[in-house]
């Protein structure tokens, strides 16, 4: 009898434990679809403002600010993230760094074809319009750069830098996305249009009603499963007696 009793006893916490699982992460998430929303809708204030009109502060940058920044491009050959996909066109992003009066960005400066053969670049002071923004995150998926070699699959800031001989506290953290640049470019490539910010996406309201339904399903199985063996032992209850 008290076996029966300890296994249904141990059963009924593990049940309560799970099911209490699942609706604190339904709820962690409905907390993380609040955050998502708004910041979602931070972004889109941002992107939605004339890029023209202020003048970014590359000291504290913030992740998708949109405005402009004032400097020189470093006579530096492009790094080329790739591969890139642009209608249907396999490419890459040319990123070069530039130097403003506090410290040097690199600027996405948008998407080239393989065939692309860097020339006329903007030379002297010149005012770029842009958004910032993290740069990529390195997956499980994503291969590792190989900068001796010239091959960069993704935005690897730090070895970035070091191939060109870069201090870490020069440069920001950050990439600037390029919209427009005044004097304006000249040549076909890159193409700025071709670069859009990646937006986080916002699946919380999903994932919260599916920790909120294991929850339920839990309990309710859970449930049923001592209501039958409850059921079971006054059905037979020579068998919940002592010999």
């Amino acid at each position: 009898m008290w076996r029966q009793v300890l296994s249904r006893t141990v059963f009924t916490c593990f049940v309560l434990a799970v099911s209490a699982l699942g609706f604190a992460l339904s709820y962690w998430q409905v907390e993380r679809l609040q955050w998502k929303t708004a910041l979602l809708a931070n972004i889109d204030r941002i992107e939605a403002a004339d890029p023209w009109e202020e003048a970014l502060d590359l000291t504290a940058p913030e992740e998708f600010a949109t405005g402009t920044i004032t400097g020189r491009f470093l006579d530096v050959p492009a790094i080329r993230i790739a591969p890139r996909m642009w209608r249907d066109q396999l490419g890459a992003h040319a990123l070069t760094p530039f130097q403003t009066e506090c410290c040097v960005i690199w600027v996405n400066r948008g998407w080239v074809p393989d065939f692309w053969v860097e020339q006329d670049r903007a030379e002297g002071q010149i005012t770029l319009a842009g958004t910032l923004q993290s740069p990529d995150v390195n997956t499980m998926f994503t291969p590792e750069n190989y900068p001796t070699q010239g091959l960069w699959y993704w935005t690897d800031i730090t070895d970035m830098n070091a191939s060109i001989e870069l201090a870490d506290d020069q440069v920001v953290g950050m990439v600037f996305n390029l919209k427009g640049q005044k004097p304006e470019q000249t040549t076909t490539f890159p193409d700025p249009v071709a670069v859009d910010a990646v937006r986080p996406h916002n699946r919380h309201l999903a994932y919260a009603i599916f920790w909120a339904v294991m929850g339920v399903v839990v309990l309710v199985m859970g449930g049923m499963r001592l209501i039958a063996s409850f059921k079971g032992e006054m059905d037979n209850p020579s068998d919940t007696q002592p010999h």
